[in-house]
């Protein structure tokens, strides 16, 4: 096994670990176990599947074909564009109710990073 596999093994049992924990102290225990194979299943799929189709979902493809790259640009802005189509509407509806709620915390990281990204690209091109 090489390393890089060896090392992105190792992160995805802390990422299945930290969600089992995170989700059983919410949900309780058995929930948290449920979490953490189903995020433990996915590394091994990832990890040891056929073909790059698990590695380009993961977001691990090789960044040098320019098709691929492509894709996972626009896979990127339909799931901004998606979080977008959810959390402004949340946000308005919990303002109007008079309380800030979790989706404008979403709304705020999302539009700040929008605007981040922006200037930090049209610098850069």
């Amino acid at each position: 096994m090489s390393r890089t596999r060896r090392g992105a093994l190792a992160g995805g049992l802390l990422i299945a670990a930290g969600t089992g924990v995170g989700v059983g102290l919410g949900q309780g225990a058995p929930t948290g176990l449920v979490a953490s194979l189903i995020v433990l299943a996915f590394v091994i799929a990832v990890e040891f599947g056929r073909g790059d189709r698990a590695r380009t979902l993961a977001g691990r493809a090789d960044r040098s074909d320019e098709r691929e790259l492509a894709i996972h640009n626009e896979a990127t802005l339909a799931a901004y564009l998606a979080v977008v189509a959810v959390a402004l509407p949340g946000w308005l509806v919990g303002a109007a109710h008079g309380h800030f709620n979790q989706f404008g915390v979403v709304c705020a990281v999302g539009g700040g990073a929008q605007i981040l990204a922006v200037l930090w690209l049209r610098t850069r091109r």
